[in-house]
């Protein structure tokens, strides 16, 4: 107004523009859901003399309160008692897990305070309006490769992170009743879990185009031409694949004896457990999901690394993106540690009675765990020659 670009007037009609506005009600309203939770089951049981037998199929749906996202998963669980003799029962079952979710890859897009609150996320026709997020000054004049506005709704189609989960229980424990009062207990379980979890930004999501104003620079000449360190083309994938096996191997004695006056319960056993995981990070730039083609090949790694150190971006000058090459570039390709976790443990309780009045009680825990990780390295080092290769422990507890 200072500079007579704006009367009073108009002034006035934009400030009652703004009060009208309420950008988190319309947020509400457009992009969260009521939270819906379904589940389905069917179960099936048989008894027939000495064997029974139950099985459960279980089915949920989530839809995680809030839109173009869901959490599916299927329980399948299945159990056999069978009793072979007066002195053994057997149990044994299996239990199986999948698993498949949505979710937004966007923190930005998940929250509707991020944002000025006298913002519009739709227009009065119920069309989209755009904005700019709050570290981009939306009225800077410095031209970019990409424009920066932004729709919330827009990000919640876009950016997403799917993860799939497979988990199988396998269990068997056996009840001996060695002599009059002596019982032997026996155990054991194995379990093995794959996630797969894969993320994709297109082309068109906000990262993206941010991505791709940081390491772009701009020409001397007019008109003004941008070369990036980033393909022209398409977006970016990330995928994590885990893999963890564990097991458990338990011996239990149990010992109870009543004469006269007097019992004893005696408990004695020892447990074993191992956990094993391991798995493989993935990027992929210029990945177009459509085409199924991309260029990671083509991408300077080493250049994004210097340019995110020297601070000459031209989007931003000053900004050091050192976080978003960490965040976005460098830590989807990094390791995922190959471990193993081992543990030991022995105990002993003995519990002495007397006239079911008084007690007097002993107990004897020993714990040993051993933590292993081992990095798996070919000996090839994308960016250099490695001072050593092969497989080492890093650390053992």
């Amino acid at each position: 107004m200072a500079q007579g670009q704006i009367t009073q007037s108009q002034l006035d009609s934009k400030l009652a523009g703004f009060k009208q506005n309420d950008f988190r009600k319309q947020y509400s309203d457009n992009a969260l859901l009521k939270d819906v939770l379904q589940q389905y089951n069917l179960a099936i049981r048989t008894n027939s003399g000495n064997y029974n037998s139950s099985l459960v199929l279980n089915y949920k749906n989530d839809n995680t309160g809030i839109i173009n996202a869901y959490n599916n998963q299927i329980n399948i669980f299945y159990k056999g008692s069978y009793h072979v003799s007066k002195w053994l029962d057997a149990n044994f079952g299996v239990n199986g897990i999948i698993g498949n979710a949505k979710a937004s890859n966007s923190s930005f897009a998940t929250s509707g305070t991020n944002v000025s609150p006298y913002l519009q996320l739709l227009d009065g026709s119920g069309n989209k309006v755009y904005y700019t997020t709050g570290d981009y000054n939306s009225y800077n004049t410095t031209p970019t490769p990409n424009s920066m506005l932004v729709n919330h709704l827009d990000e919640l189609g876009l950016d997403s992170r799917i993860t799939k989960q497979y988990n199988t229980r396998y269990f068997v424990n056996f009840n001996a009743k060695i002599i009059p009062g002596l019982t032997f207990f026996p155990q054991f379980q194995y379990e093995n879990g794959i996630t797969n979890i894969s993320a994709y930004s297109e082309q068109q999501s906000f990262i993206m185009r941010y991505l791709n104003n940081i390491y772009s620079t701009a020409s001397a000449t007019t008109p003004v031409t941008y070369t990036s360190l980033l393909p022209a083309s398409g977006g970016k994938l990330t995928t994590t694949n885990t893999t963890r096996d564990s097991w458990t191997a338990r011996a239990q004695l149990n010992y109870q004896k009543t004469f006269g006056k007097h019992a004893i319960d005696v408990i004695g056993g020892t447990e074993f457990h191992q956990t094993h995981s391991k798995g493989t990070n993935g990027l992929l730039l210029g990945y177009d999901d459509q085409l199924q083609s991309q260029s990671t090949t083509t991408v300077n790694f080493p250049g994004l690394n210097t340019f995110s150190k020297s601070g000459l971006n031209t989007f931003k000058p000053g900004f050091s993106p050192t976080g978003l090459f960490s965040t976005y570039l460098n830590s989807p390709i990094g390791l995922v540690i190959d471990s193993t976790h081992r543990t030991n443990s022995g105990y002993a309780n003995a519990t002495y009675t007397y006239n079911n009045r008084y007690n007097a009680l002993g107990l004897t825990v020993l714990i040993m765990q051993m933590f292993s990780a081992w990095i798996k390295n070919s000996g090839a080092a994308p960016f250099g020659r490695l001072a050593c290769h092969g497989t080492h422990p890093m650390k053992i507890l």
